[in-house]
């Protein structure tokens, strides 16, 4: 998703309803290696029932090939969370938004029958009305075959290994989902991450969408990068993943190809995972 994507609903007395339908990590370490305190959702909706403020913004969310997509739950969390969902013609909004650091939450997983991807980003936002300069685009999930939660999934050239078999039915129990899943995203789709490790920035080169999006792991995820991914996996290139309470990216570690011996970058996570390399810009 390019710059940002999303769709108007009507801006958001906090309904129960709509803040179960949210999920948050139980909390996600930083850069620096610090734990960074999870929203809890009760106490985030109870401490303030209705946003006021003077910032406004409005999105739209569409599928691939841009049909607008109706009642997808949007959230915009920052000191409080604000949910919402899309209209008809695929529109949130949420207004009287105090000006902050938001994270926003896109939750394609939630719409009924259909395996579409979630996605969360980080959105600055100001007094005054913003639009998202670019639609929300939700891809479908490449289901694949069977898995039998041990055996290494390849999804669009990331693999990635379970370092202790995962149970798939408890996995299709608690998300409805029997196997993880994505899709790489291309270029023109990728939300704005901030990707910065030892002070060292750096620029997406490749993006994955997986699913179920959000769901915490009892075992880790080992990454490695295989073909087709097209770009050279080296000893500067790194992986991060986003952070699934503030849609900005953490850096998990240095990228491996998939024939290398040494041990791959691991996630206890599922969201967006982003290869990216030091940044050449000046």
């Amino acid at each position: 998703m390019s710059s940002t994507q999303v769709s108007p609903t009507v801006a958001v007395r906090c309904s129960p309803v709509v803040a179960a339908l949210l999920l948050l990590a139980s909390g996600c370490s930083n850069d620096e290696g610090a734990k960074t305190p999870s929203i809890s959702l009760d106490a985030a909706f109870e401490a303030s029932p209705f946003a006021s403020g003077d910032a406004s913004v409005t999105g739209f969310v569409t599928d691939v090939a841009g049909e607008p997509l109706a009642a997808v739950p949007v959230s915009m969390c920052a000191a409080a969370c604000w949910p919402s969902v899309t209209d008809v013609s695929g529109r949130f909004h949420f207004s009287d938004l105090s000006p902050d650091d938001y994270a926003v939450d896109v939750r394609g997983d939630r719409v009924a029958d259909d395996q579409l991807l979630s996605t969360i980003f980080s959105l600055p936002v100001r007094a005054g009305t913003q639009q998202l300069a670019a639609p929300v685009r939700l891809y479908r999930a490449d289901i694949g075959q069977s898995w039998n939660g041990a055996d290494r999934l390849t999804i669009g050239g990331l693999e990635l290994t379970p370092l202790q078999p995962l149970d798939v039915a408890e996995l299709q129990r608690l998300t409805g989902d029997t196997s993880i899943s994505g899709v790489m995203v291309p270029p023109a789709d990728w939300p704005s991450y901030r990707l910065v490790h030892a002070g060292v920035t750096y620029e997406p080169r490749a993006m994955w969408a997986l699913r179920p999006f959000a769901h915490v792991l009892p075992a880790a995820l080992e990454l490695r990068i295989g073909d087709p991914v097209g770009h050279v996996v080296d000893a500067e290139t790194a992986l991060f993943l986003v952070d699934v309470t503030t849609g900005q990216g953490q850096w998990v570690g240095a990228a491996e190809p998939a024939d290398s011996e040494r041990p791959g970058a691991t996630i206890g996570v599922i969201s967006w995972v982003i290869l990216a390399a030091p940044s050449t810009a000046g």
